[in-house]
């Protein structure tokens, strides 16, 4: 049988104490620690996306190339430095830096999708945002958020590098390409007298028809007469203005419809023009070594058959609406 004693009872009393004030302060220390940890500690505010964000967007930038790589556990691929290549500000492409194979642009983001990115964050909140931005332009070269404390491996970071700006001369409504619509605005333009610069495409100080001259055969590297802007000039070019019915009409018309002298209609001029420059049934523009000078009996011939032609397929035209037009008084 055992006995206690008083000075035993008080001796283990004391030691649970001790246990019972070590479990507290340990279980005090943990809950603190958590608090802490769990309290944002963002260094970028609202006030500051704003501004970088407004200097960004005064860059208008819609085509442009630049370097991005994330940060993260996860594949190799998914962690690769991609040339990201912007067109009409969406993602069109995404090589590797250093061997040039395509990566799945899925993984990557346009920087108006980084700047997303860090609205994001900032609404949540999330637990974490560290940014820093390019001082010139304002897009974020740096971004690291971590969206909650307690849990591992979720961050999201991204480092971008190496932005420029990708300009066509040329393109006067940026969308990459040269095309009819940019071919309309520079004839617009010297038409109505435009001081606008950028439509001075031979730098000669003036905006005129040479510009336009310069245009298709510098800058889109095609012929006088290539009316779908295809890079050759031929016989379905003909075809395609003269099923217009506007030769030698009063008629405007556009190239596409036979202007290719910019003087707003589609006439004889626009032929001569056209046979001037020498590229009919020669291909391609780059393809030309020499090109041979039109005779003045195949411009008056094909004046002759063209106006033939388009008294024939506006004659079409007048019979196809007449029906219509007696059916419709009837």
């Amino acid at each position: 049988m055992t006995y206690w004693s008083s000075r035993n009872i008080c001796t283990d009393t004391c030691g649970c104490w001790r246990n019972a004030r070590f479990y507290v302060a340990l279980w005090l220390t943990v809950t603190i620690a958590n608090l802490v940890c769990t309290i944002p500690t963002y260094a970028l505010t609202q006030d500051e996306l704003d501004a970088q964000r407004a200097l960004w967007d005064a860059q208008s930038a819609t085509d442009y190339d630049y370097v991005l790589q994330r940060e993260c556990f996860c594949l190799d691929e998914a962690r690769r430095p991609g040339l990201v290549q912007v067109r009409q500000a969406e993602i069109a492409s995404v090589v590797d830096v250093e061997t040039g194979q395509p990566l799945d642009a899925k993984i990557y983001r346009t920087i108006d999708q980084l700047f997303d990115e860090l609205q994001r964050a900032i609404d949540l909140p999330a637990d974490d945002i560290q940014t820093e931005f390019d001082a010139a332009i304002g897009y974020p070269t740096s971004l690291r958020i971590d969206f909650d404390f307690g849990i591992a491996d979720e961050e999201l970071v991204y480092h971008a590098r190496e932005f420029r700006t990708i300009t066509v001369a040329g393109d006067y409504n940026h969308d990459g390409m040269l095309d009819i619509d940019d071919l309309e605005l520079l004839t617009n333009a010297i038409n109505t007298g435009s001081p606008d610069r950028q439509f001075d495409a031979d730098q000669s100080g003036a905006i005129d028809r040479l510009d336009r001259l310069y245009w298709v055969r510098e800058l889109k590297r095609t012929w006088i007469g290539d009316a779908d802007l295809n890079g050759q000039f031929d016989t379905h070019d003909i075809v395609t203005v003269v099923r217009t019915g506007k030769y030698e009409s009063i008629e405007a018309a556009t190239w596409t419809q036979g202007d290719w002298n910019g003087d707003g209609t589609f006439g004889s001029g626009d032929f001569v023009a056209a046979f001037d420059d020498g590229g009919f049934e020669l291909g391609t523009r780059g393809s030309v070594v020499a090109v041979p000078e039109p005779s003045a009996i195949v411009l008056s011939l094909t004046g002759c058959l063209l106006g033939l032609c388009s008294r024939y397929w506006t004659r079409q035209q007048v019979r196809r609406k007449a029906p219509a037009a007696v059916l419709g008084t009837g």
